[in-house]
């Protein structure tokens, strides 16, 4: 048995016809046998379409006597079975099909889309085959002609897909500034202000959760590995979906790469639900904006903001107004006053990442809902105050990789009480 798995659209079914017309060119089985089996078909279509092509007629009898009709017209010869596009597991057994031991001249192969459909005894080949290269060139070429078929299989394994957290877990990857290439952590910090994780306090049982969900993703294939299991792929074409399937259906708009010329005016903003700004050409932000559905950007049902490469000299006193904050991301940006942060009673993740602050503000120690703090890659860190740490009591995570490069202790001179002062020289 082989398998072959992946998204709809990527070519299974022009491969499996290649191998079918080589399989008969070259006269390598007695009879070969093509089923297309859809999202629907059950055991009793399967074997009718097998009994079929092979000139058999099945008797009208319960399951398992039809599946003997077919068992014993299968094992006189030597036969190539395609099972194409799979949705479920298949019951071999219970259809007719048996291969290896009872019967070592039929040869099954699989075309699913999950990898999990795969069964345990299925094991993948990597044997070169000439047509399987030619049959990719052909896709190649007609590239343009395949783009709407391609979108509506990825749409069509996105509304498969029955977790409504799983949906939402797949639609925020695509927005994700480097969804090519991105962390796991990346997921569970935007994750945690957008509400996927209602019910899951802790941030271990957080983190399970989106390991969880990038590895349903990957199965899916709307997820690939990258270099590590901490990080994640997702194909362009996928991402493009991603994004349009958010745009149409939740009103999110999605910039990238580009230059923004003044914030997206009132008509287009008004029904926003979420915004994405990503490798935008802008400095500063406006000093409030004020958009009733938005959820992902900047008003007081606001979750989640996420913000990276800006110049954030000062941050607009209507910060304060994010009163239902939970996530506030502001990766790689050239950072001043910050401490208008303490206000956000309800943070939960802090992330600074590869951002140019120097000084942790007193205020941070205020945020005594924080569970996550991310000052990773700070290189101009010099301090941080006493008692500001030891303040965040809900704190679980604390993350200071390539920050750190020495500690100093400062206390009181000559006073029991003395407090620690962490100094980052240049």
């Amino acid at each position: 048995m082989i398998g072959v798995y992946g998204i709809g659209g990527i070519g299974k079914t022009t491969l499996m016809h290649e191998v079918l017309f080589e399989a008969k060119k070259e006269k390598l089985f007695d009879q070969v046998v093509f089923v297309l089996k859809s999202s629907t078909a059950n055991v009793e279509k399967i074997q009718d379409e097998i009994a079929e092509q092979l000139g058999l007629e099945l008797c009208k009898g319960t399951e398992s006597e039809r599946a003997r009709t077919l068992f014993d017209q299968l094992w006189k010869e030597k036969i190539l079975i395609i099972l194409d596009d799979i949705w479920a597991n298949i019951d071999l057994e219970t259809v007719g099909i048996l291969f290896g031991g009872a019967h070592r001249g039929c040869k099954i192969l699989l075309t699913p889309r999950y990898q999990n459909v795969l069964v345990s005894e299925m094991h993948s080949k990597n044997k070169p085959l000439a047509e399987w290269k030619d049959a990719l060139q052909k896709l190649r070429s007609s590239a343009g002609k395949l783009d709407a078929l391609v979108y509506s299989s990825i749409e069509l394994s996105y509304n498969y897909l029955i977790d409504q957290v799983v949906k939402s877990a797949f639609l925020l990857c695509g927005l994700l500034k480097q969804p090519y290439d991105a962390p796991v952590m990346d997921l569970l910090k935007y994750g945690m202000g957008l509400g996927l994780f209602e019910g899951i306090y802790t941030m271990q049982e957080r983190r399970d959760k989106v390991y969880a969900l990038v590895h349903r993703l990957k199965d899916s294939c709307l997820l690939l590995d990258s270099h590590s299991e901490d990080w994640f792929s997702m194909h362009d074409i996928v991402r493009d979906v991603s994004i349009s399937i958010a745009s149409r259906d939740h009103h999110v708009i999605t910039v990238r790469n580009d230059v923004l010329v003044g914030w997206l005016n009132n008509d287009v903003l008004k029904n926003c639900s979420a915004v994405s700004l990503n490798d935008i050409e802008i400095g500063v932000l406006p000093k409030g904006l004020e958009y009733p559905q938005l959820e992902f950007f900047w008003m007081s049902k606001l979750r989640g903001l996420a913000l990276s490469k800006m110049q954030l000299l000062s941050l607009p006193q209507s910060v304060h107004l994010l009163s239902n904050l939970q996530t506030l991301c502001l990766d790689q940006c050239v950072l001043g006053d910050i401490s208008i942060i303490g206000n956000l009673e309800k943070l939960e993740n802090l992330s600074l990442v590869d951002s140019d602050i120097e000084w942790l503000p007193n205020e941070i120690g205020e945020l005594t809902q924080l569970r996550l703090l991310d000052l990773s890659s700070c290189w101009n860190l010099k301090v941080i105050p006493p008692n500001v740490i030891s303040k965040l009591t809900q704190l679980e995570e604390l993350y200071m990789g390539n920050t750190f490069v020495k500690w100093e202790f400062e206390g009181k001179e000559g006073g029991a009480e003395a407090s620690a002062t962490f100094v980052f020289p240049k």
